[in-house]
């Protein structure tokens, strides 16, 4: 195969021909098939390509044009190929191709066209209000618009809106605002009072400024009156605002807020300057706004802003401007609008009525409290000092009273110890002298008896003003007497000794004589 016989030999087919073994001739390949040299088969040509009768390739078809019975034909108008197609293809919708066409062109953009289309006059462009989606022209939805042609429908900006199909958005009324992509008048809202539109939206008022509700600009306050971030109207300075409060005060125009007077002055509803600022006269003070009378036990000097409370042992009327002070042995507490005397028995210490303390007394209205005299004490809180009992003393400032001791008595005031040859018992006013026959040292509380028969003069001080009564003679009622006749005694004797029987004795004897 792949061979004939020429000339009585077998001779190879040349390429574009081909044999089958046993053949006499090498034949050509048939249109659209091609042989290399010595084929027994001519193989098919490519999808896309073709050849004459004979060939040793294949031609591929060129672009804008295709395999049509047998040969490469050109596209008709409306269709396209590419270089080796084996059909011509349809132009899309939305594009369109002339005859011989290796691509078809698109529509411009907004515009469309049915498949198949020959000619750019086959393209139509989308109304406004409509864009291409998908190849197809779709109305806009609410909130959004196009022009005529367009390809894509534009969201409506802030504070304008827009139905559904609509070819341009409507602008929200003046002092309303809505986001962007509205769909209807409803979206758009009034700026609340406070606010108004600033950049596109609803924006706060600064302070020194108000909007009413739907405003586009704020506006700024008047001079007397004054604005907090945010405010629907302006107050009047001095006037409750129902949101602030400003007495007493004045301000510039816009004004954030209203500029306070001095404390202790006042200022009319509505001031523009400080020289609508008054200072209160003394006496009184700003209370509730306005220049008031101090009470009384309270006081204020002019431009006072509030009144001052008297300290303690002061006080005051109404519409004082200064406190008066207490008499003295007077007290009053703070705020007082008259002194109290302080009662007997107490004295005005550190401001207040005390209670004088034991050993001390005091008559009402005293500034001191007096130590009690000599021989004299009180209990704490006493109008008067009270006397010691006899026999008794006290140092000054005594809270009791000291009873003398034994062998001391209460002489110029105090206890004295008594002198020699006088005696005192506990609690004495006066020292007594001895009695006759009997002595004493210097602060005795009893006088000493003399020895049995011994005499001693009153007040004696000591043992040896004793004397013996002399022989003849008897202690009798404290003195030494003569022993009478018939009787006799030793020096010393207490008696006088009858003589015995067979004796006698005169009188004055010492002894008795014998008959």
């Amino acid at each position: 195969a792949g061979s004939a016989v020429v000339t009585g030999t077998c001779t190879q087919c040349t390429a574009g021909k081909f044999a089958v073994a046993g053949s006499t001739v090498c034949t050509n390949c048939a249109v659209n098939t091609f042989s290399a040299a010595g084929s027994s088969v001519c193989t098919n040509c490519d999808g896309g390509s073709t050849s004459a009768a004979g060939s040793t390739v294949c031609t591929v078809c060129a672009a804008g044009s295709a395999v049509q019975t047998g040969s490469c034909t050109q596209c008709t108008a409306g269709k396209f190929a590419v270089a080796g197609s084996t059909t011509c293809t349809s132009c899309s919708a939305n594009s369109f191709a002339a005859a011989g066409a290796s691509v078809c062109t698109n529509c411009a953009a907004g515009a469309t066209a049915p498949a198949g289309s020959t000619a750019s006059t086959d393209c139509t462009a989308c109304s406004a209000g409509n864009s291409l989606v998908g190849g197809v022209c779709s109305q806009c939805a609410a909130g959004k618009f196009s022009l005529a042609g367009s390809t894509t429908c534009t969201t409506c900006a802030v504070n304008t809106y827009a139905d559904a199909g609509s070819s341009v958005c409507t602008n929200c009324d003046a002092g309303s605002t809505s986001p962007a992509g509205s769909s209807s008048t409803n979206d758009c809202t009034v700026c609340a009072a406070g606010s108004a539109v600033q950049s596109g939206s609803c924006t706060q008022c600064t302070a020194g400024k108000f909007a009413v509700a739907g405003s586009t600009v704020c506006t700024s306050c008047s001079a007397g009156s004054f604005a907090v971030a945010g405010s629907s109207t302006c107050g009047q300075c001095g006037v409750c605002c129902g949101w602030f409060y400003y007495l007493n005060s004045y301000a510039g125009a816009g004004a954030s807020v209203c500029t306070n007077c001095a404390a202790g002055a006042t200022a009319p509803a509505g001031s523009t300057a400080s020289g609508s600022c008054t200072v209160c006269p003394a006496g009184s003070a700003v209370q509730t706004g306005t220049c008031t009378q101090c009470t009384a036990g309270t006081f204020s000097l002019a431009g006072s802003s509030t009144c001052g409370n008297c300290a303690a042992n002061t006080f005051s009327a109404a519409g004082a401007s200064t406190c008066g002070a207490c008499a003295a042995g007077s007290t009053s507490a703070a705020g007082s609008s008259d002194c109290t005397v302080c009662p007997a028995g107490s004295a005005v210490v550190t401001g207040t009525c005390s209670s004088c303390a034991a050993g001390k007394f005091s008559v009402a209205g005293s500034t001191v409290c007096t130590n009690c005299a000599v021989n004299t004490f009180s209990a704490a809180g006493s109008s008067v000092c009270t006397n010691c009992d006899g026999g008794s003393t006290s140092a000054a400032g005594s809270t009791v009273c000291t009873v003398c001791a034994a062998g001391s008595a209460v002489q110029t005031g105090s206890c004295t110890q008594c002198t020699a040859g006088k005696f005192a018992v506990a609690g004495s006013t006066t020292c007594t002298s001895c009695s006759a026959n009997s002595y004493a040292a210097a602060g005795a509380s009893v006088c000493t008896n003399c020895a049995a028969g011994a005499t001693a003069p009153a007040g004696s001080t000591a043992s040896t003003d004793c004397t013996a009564c002399s022989a003849g003679n008897s202690l009798v009622g404290g003195v030494c007497s003569q022993c009478a006749a018939g009787k006799f005694s030793l020096a010393g004797s207490t008696t006088c000794t009858t003589c015995a029987v067979n004796t006698y004795a005169d009188a004055g004897s010492s002894v008795c004589t014998n008959c």
